[in-house]
């Protein structure tokens, strides 16, 4: 079979045409394909790791060129996921592995509205819980763990 450029050609043009017009359900449709594969997915990365370092070794140059030219597009994703719930929480967990070489396991759920402004504290190394910014940073200095704890207990003892 001999390559046909010019069939090749109006294939990609018509591919390009069909996903600029049904974005919406081809995104929808590939998360769906993801949650309700999630399992397979997962074994197919166990089992083709080296694979996949090796693409992606191999295709490390063009990745850095798409990031260099989409930058702007990144950083603003960035900004809006940094402001949702999931993105605070990311932020204060590597903040609080990278700086203080500590663990990030959430003792509590959040008990305050999205509205507040509230920080996680942590009550030892590993664990935290949501406490009123206002209310953490009344006590700082040498011995703020065992000052707020007074404070979460009555918060929590409330709570539940």
């Amino acid at each position: 079979m001999v390559f046909d450029e010019k069939k090749y050609m109006r294939h990609k043009e018509s591919a390009r045409k069909y996903r600029d017009t049904h974005k919406e359900y081809i995104s929808n449709y590939n998360e769906g394909y993801r949650k309700s594969h999630r399992k397979q997915i997962k074994e197919y990365c166990k089992a083709h790791t080296k694979q996949i370092k090796e693409y992606r070794k191999a295709h490390k140059k063009e990745r850095k060129e798409y990031c260099d030219i989409h930058r702007e597009q990144r950083k603003k994703y960035d900004e809006r996921y940094r402001k949702t719930g999931k993105g605070k929480i990311r932020d204060a967990k590597s903040r609080a592995k990278r700086k203080r070489d500590f663990g990030f396991n959430i003792f509590f759920k959040c008990p305050f509205a999205d509205s507040e402004l509230f920080d996680w504290h942590h009550i030892n190394n590993n664990d935290v819980v949501a406490i009123p910014r206002d209310l953490h940073h009344q006590y700082m200095g040498k011995f703020h763990r065992e000052n707020t704890l007074i404070i979460i207990k009555q918060i929590y003892k409330d709570w539940n």
